[in-house]
């Protein structure tokens, strides 16, 4: 049950019109066997890449030229405030922080908040258990320009250029519903990973309804037991199950973020092996947002939404803020049509 949200009836054929997806199918039926192709191509791509990055004196020399950029990157940025310079030292030393959405003090808190009641009603709708997530159409979300601005507070770029060091690339927010599942082969997709969108991928999470221990909340590995697996298990991308994360990381080391509507997590994703814990008991509704630099490898893999009045709202953002919006990477930062088709 979501608390404080108040219940909108809407049948089907509304929610149809609206462009709500419904995840009716099992997780394995949803795709055709042309879609189960392209995404399989799509992954082995993206790993055959990132094995070739990790090529050890390439990655050196990628690693030397990076960090001095950053550094010299981070000297011609302000000094941050005291709370969000908290912030950056928690995405530094363990690779994640939480806090009360209205503890962040941002201004436009209070119209996420509201705007987001009604797009969980949405998807409060759709009561069949049998998919994974659910989530909404971007042409829904793009009459809610509230939720896009929110991610770019002039504090909440402030941080990510801090922690990333480099020009950043805002690349969008998704908002979703997980499911509660009893097949155990679909909770596979939740299990333990890294990011790898870009060498630092920060993601934000906002929790739309309480979420407890049974409730499918976020989980992370410290950034120095995070170290350890991918030295152990000489990892590159995919996915580790419990089993073998139990072998490296004792379970009591486990971080789990339980909190109630409102709780915000900022991780730094591709530093911490993380995960949605698929939940047990209740669904979990919340929104992402992702920040990468201005020259990813790769796009985050939801679409970018942008509000339909765009070109109004880019006259009143600042000089910060547009550029957050430029991707500068004219290679993998690119979604080819046929790798990113079915994203």
């Amino acid at each position: 049950m979501v608390n404080q949200v108040s219940e909108i009836n809407l049948d089907e054929k509304s929610l149809n019109l609206m462009g709500i997806k419904q995840n009716k199918k099992p997780i394995p039926n949803r795709f055709s066997d042309l879609e189960i192709f392209w995404e399989y191509l799509k992954r082995a791509i993206y790993k055959l890449i990132k094995i070739f990055l990790n090529f050890k004196p390439l990655k050196q020399s990628q690693e030397k030229s990076y960090q001095n950029k950053a550094k010299s990157y981070r000297q011609s940025l302000a000094p941050l405030q005291s709370q969000d310079q908290k912030v950056l030292e928690d995405l530094k030393e363990i690779g994640t922080y939480s806090i009360n959405i209205q503890d962040l003090g941002l201004d436009s808190t209070q119209a996420l908040l509201e705007k987001s009641k009604i797009l969980v009603n949405f998807l409060q709708q759709e009561s069949n258990h049998n998919g994974l997530f659910l989530d909404l159409e971007p042409s829904i979300l793009a009459d809610y320009p509230e939720i896009f601005l929110w991610g770019m507070e002039p504090r909440l770029l402030d941080i990510m250029e801090h922690h990333i060091g480099h020009p950043i690339y805002y690349q969008g927010y998704s908002i979703r519903r997980d499911i509660v599942s009893k097949d155990a082969n679909a909770n596979c997709i939740r299990a333990w990973h890294q990011d790898s969108e870009d060498k630092t991928v920060v993601k934000i999470i906002i929790y739309l309804n309480d979420v407890g221990a049974r409730g499918g909340h976020y989980e992370y590995i410290p950034q120095d037991l995070s170290k350890q697996v991918v030295e152990k298990l000489n990892y590159n991308l995919g996915y580790v199950d419990d089993p073998t994360m139990k072998s490296i990381v004792p379970q009591q080391d486990w971080m789990g973020c339980m909190g109630k509507l409102g709780t915000v997590i900022i991780s730094d994703t591709s530093s911490v092996f993380h995960r949605a814990k698929p939940p047990e008991q209740e669904d979990r509704f919340s929104i992402s947002f992702c920040y990468t630099t201005n020259k990813p490898k790769f796009y985050w893999n939801f679409k970018k939404i942008f509000p339909k009045n765009l070109a109004e709202i880019k006259s009143q953002l600042t000089d910060q803020q547009q550029k957050a919006l430029i991707n500068k990477n004219r290679l993998f930062g690119l979604k080819f049509w046929l790798l990113g088709k079915y994203s």
